[in-house]
């Protein structure tokens, strides 16, 4: 019951916290997030921290900062019941163990601490779990648990897989019902597995980070490295400056309660689209209660539809027979509640063109991303446009302010890799659109009304 109880919590959390003086700042600022992957036994990870940490400090009158932690397992393999450190290191590492010893213990006392080398170190799953689950107390919470862990892990001799341990962090940064979460080990496993394979899987080492989904690091940086990568983010900040019809519905004071939603949804996709007009809706008139991230994914009801476009009528008689013209009838009514006019002319074929498209905007910002798939559903639904043709998603890449597109579309490799690791990792799991996670945890699916998305924030 308390962990049903705890996922309802807002994914930033009102508890005071050590960090809340670090990240916290005006909704005038530009907001910075960073998405760090990370092993709890990796000390490097810890040391990057630490100057990221002073990077934040210093840079808090410019901006606000929203960190994310993903796990990472340097040893997957290493034994739950745990090992020495120092015969760990030695097998590992071999002559080299007593070198990078003293390495790490004058890295250590450039930060300040003392790294001891005592205790056991193994297995790290069940901190990566108890991380995932500080999480959804506040990004703060899960930011001070880092710390805790690691204060521990690496000064005080305290071994990364011992529950006491990982209660008495919790119990520190302020965590409620973290040992009946531990307790069951099933408990956040199969979110850690699957942030393991969409995050770890394409990196090979941390610390990492990506700044903004754009600007990204790896190693143990000095202070100085993450000042100038927030110097950059001014080229292309996560929420662009350029004028944008959603601008007014997404944007609020920070004191607001965050809300993320991530869509996976198709291009060809009239619920999809119906479903996006109802959430902009439901944003408009919650503007006044959160600030929203919203986050498009692809997913493709039709992955063999062919490049060159086959005609929409004659499409969907192949496809649903007798049933086409009562779908296209009810289409028409479902679109006039919108206060659109569905339109079956033209062409419909292969989406991945557009999806790249949409991947490319999210690099310029979430408003254009959001913008643009406003402008595509625009023109395929009602004017008769074909999601293929280039001509007509430049024309909407311009309407919203994407720069460099037609370079970008010009190489079908650019962003293919990209679009076909999120169809796997996150459509996989999917067997219909639109599909919408609501700050990670509430889903739902289908062309909702405004009232269930309006009750899914509250």
């Amino acid at each position: 019951m308390i962990i049903q109880l705890l996922n309802l919590l807002s994914l930033l959390s009102v508890y005071p916290s050590r960090y809340s003086r670090i990240m916290s700042g005006t909704s005038e600022k530009k907001l910075v997030r960073i998405d760090v992957s990370s092993d709890t036994v990796c000390p490097w990870c810890f040391v990057g921290k630490r100057n990221l940490d002073k990077a934040i400090a210093s840079s808090k009158d410019k901006y606000n900062f929203e960190i994310i932690w993903h796990p990472f397992q340097l040893n997957p393999d290493a034994p739950k019941e745990g090992i020495d450190k120092r015969e760990y290191y030695r097998r590992k590492f071999g002559s080299q163990s007593e070198r990078m010893e003293a390495r790490m213990s004058e890295v250590f006392k450039n930060i300040g601490l003392e790294c001891s080398l005592s205790g056991l170190m193994g297995n790290t799953i069940d901190s990566h779990r108890l991380i995932y689950y500080a999480r959804q107390q506040g990004l703060d919470k899960q930011h001070d648990l880092v710390e805790e862990l690691a204060i521990g892990y690496f000064t005080q001799g305290k071994y990364i897989g011992d529950h006491k341990f990982l209660l008495e962090s919790a119990a520190k940064v302020g965590l409620e019902g973290a040992e009946e979460f531990l307790r069951d080990p099933n408990n956040g496993l199969k979110e850690v597995e699957e942030e393991l394979k969409t995050y770890s899987g394409n990196i090979t080492g941390v610390p990492y980070y990506v700044i903004n989904g754009n600007h990204k690091l790896s190693g143990g940086q000095p202070p100085e490295v993450f000042l100038r990568a927030f110097q950059l983010l001014n080229l292309v900040p996560l929420l662009s400056v350029y004028p944008s019809r959603y601008s007014r519905i997404m944007s609020g004071t920070s004191e607001k309660k965050l809300v993320r939603i991530d869509v996976s949804s198709d291009t060809v996709c009239p619920w999809c689209f119906v479903g996006k007009r109802n959430l902009d809706k439901a944003i408009a008139t919650s503007k006044d209660k959160y600030n929203f991230e919203i986050i498009w994914h692809p997913f493709q009801l039709d992955p063999d539809a062919p490049k060159e476009g086959i005609d929409k009528r004659e499409y969907y008689r192949r496809k649903f027979g007798s049933q086409s013209e009562r779908m296209e009838a009810r289409m028409s009514e479902v679109f006039k509640n919108v206060g659109l006019e569905y339109s079956l002319s033209g062409l419909t074929g292969n989406t991945i063109d557009s999806h790249r498209l949409i991947y490319f905007a999210k690099q310029q910002g979430l408003d254009k991303q959001h913008d643009l798939v406003e402008e595509l559903a625009i023109g395929y639904f009602t004017q008769g446009k074909y999601i293929g043709d280039h001509k007509f998603l430049l024309e909407s890449a311009a309407k919203v302010g994407i720069e460099g597109a037609e370079e970008f579309l010009q190489d079908p490799n650019n962003g293919l890799k990209e679009v076909e690791e999120e169809l796997k990792t996150i459509a996989g799991n999917i067997s219909g659109v639109p599909y919408y996670v609501i700050n990670g945890n509430h889903k739902l699916s289908g062309g909702q009304p405004p009232e269930v998305f309006l009750r899914a924030f509250q």
